[in-house]
């Protein structure tokens, strides 16, 4: 019985794996001479043609190598790469409107929702004290040792 092939449209590597067929044809390499020239398995070269995988950074750029693609075509694969990646994980990439970042604050605040979106759990209202700093009710390492009888540390620069 032969093996059913699931369409490459709705692959997540899709577009990567047209991009690579392309230039692959654009270089006039076989599947096997691409494979050759990138130093993989001629099956790597395959599952990344086909959209069922994406090649790791390391093997996609030798594939680029093999097939001499410029700057723009090694930056689209990468970032198609990318997009494949998110979309196979079920994530988008949304910038947030630059209006709504006009401050540290505002950075804060995109960042925090986009986390939540993600499914991580909301930061804390308040910063959590940390022990030693200013208002926080444990005292310092520094006033811990002093107060166990240790000596407090000497610095070099307040002796001379």
């Amino acid at each position: 019985m032969p093996r059913s092939v699931p369409s490459t449209a709705c692959l997540p590597y899709a577009r990567l794996a047209a991009h690579l067929t392309a230039l692959r044809t654009t270089a006039r390499l076989t599947l096997r001479g691409l494979a050759q020239a990138a130093a993989v398995s001629r099956g790597t070269v395959q599952n990344a043609e086909s959209g069922i995988s994406a090649p790791s950074p390391a093997v996609l750029d030798a594939l680029l190598n093999a097939c001499r693609a410029g700057d723009e075509d090694r930056r689209e694969a990468h970032n198609r790469r990318s997009h494949g990646r998110a979309a196979a994980h079920g994530r988008r990439y949304r910038a947030p409107a630059p209006a709504l970042i006009n401050s540290r604050g505002g950075l804060a605040d995109v960042l925090a929702d986009a986390y939540e979106k993600a499914g991580a759990p909301p930061p804390p209202l308040s910063p959590v004290p940390r022990r030693g700093w200013p208002g926080s009710p444990e005292p310092s390492c520094a006033i811990s040792s002093t107060a166990a009888g240790f000596p407090r540390p000497r610095n070099s620069w307040a002796s001379s």
